[in-house]
């Protein structure tokens, strides 16, 4: 592995977010690492490929990536767009024992407005 796809990995497994390429392209500038916005998107293809990390496609969105590898889906607030992790303790065996399908992975977006938003809403109203 190359220094530059290490150092973008462990950038991305440190992120407690869901960042875009553009976002970790910014944090790599940020610590010093020669890199071209290319390269990141290069690697992140490579990382996926390699079955290290995992793109996030919304649509009408930005991809983003994630190092979280285990089955789990994902909440999109369709206000300020932030992405969080939902663990899917059962959802996998539900599908096996529901259907005829054997599940190997899964990859569920769910849209909502997170908490946030929704407070920041609440006052506005008032």
């Amino acid at each position: 592995m190359s220094k530059q796809k290490d150092k973008l990995l462990a950038i991305l497994q440190a992120s407690k977010t869901h960042p875009s390429a553009e976002e970790l392209f910014l944090a790599c500038k940020k610590e010093n690492v020669k890199i071209s916005l290319a390269t990141v998107y290069r690697n992140l293809a490579l990382l996926q490929e390699e079955g290290k990390i995992q793109k996030i496609s919304i649509p009408n969105e930005v991809d983003r990536y994630d190092s979280i590898l285990r089955p789990h889906a994902h909440a999109v607030c369709d206000r300020c767009h932030q992405i969080e992790d939902i663990e899917l303790n059962g959802l996998i065996d539900f599908i096996q024992a529901q259907t005829e399908i054997k599940p190997t992975s899964c990859d569920l977006s769910i849209r909502h407005i997170c908490a946030k938003c929704r407070k920041k809403e609440a006052l506005n109203i008032h």
